[in-house]
């Protein structure tokens, strides 16, 4: 073997090496992108569109960054639902297209309740309390955080 052959080698264990090394992190950006609420990708997708759009020649481009944002759209509306852009990520919007296209409204119903009571229902209480910021709910916080109780306990009965 002459000492071409082995820098050759090296240079193509280095190459092979700093392919793996770019592709990893490359794959760990795109999955913490993924699991990202959509609102927080919401301003980079409208940025991407613009841009595509200034041309007229990406329509196909366009069409497949909002094709699912379309369909999960008529999904939940079919099902009596909307957006909840803080609360839906990729993988949380993957498994609605599914059981949207699986035309499983119950299940749906069941997933959504499920985000919202998981962790004792810390989800539900984050949204509740953004309400309080506006007058008409603060005037009836207590109200309100009664009945979040009782429902949270299956409790008929508000005092």
């Amino acid at each position: 073997m002459t000492s071409s052959q082995t820098n050759t080698r090296s240079i193509g264990q280095f190459i092979g090496h700093l392919a793996r090394s770019f592709f990893n992190a490359l794959g760990e950006a795109a999955k913490r992108l993924d699991e990202l609420p959509l609102e927080d990708k919401q301003e980079i997708k409208e940025e991407l569109i613009g841009l595509l759009s200034t041309t007229g020649r990406h329509r196909a481009s366009i069409r497949m960054l909002t094709k699912e944002d379309d369909e999960l759209r008529r999904i939940l509306s079919a099902s009596g639902w909307w957006i909840l852009p803080r609360d839906i990520n990729g993988p949380v919007k993957r498994e609605l297209i599914r059981l949207g296209r699986d035309e499983k409204a119950s299940e749906i119903d069941c997933y959504l309740c499920s985000l919202f009571s998981e962790r004792g229902g810390a989800r539900l209480r984050e949204r509740i309390e953004v309400w309080f910021e506006l007058p008409y709910f603060a005037d009836r916080k207590q109200i309100i955080l009664d009945s979040l109780d009782a429902h949270s306990t299956d409790s008929v009965a508000l005092g």
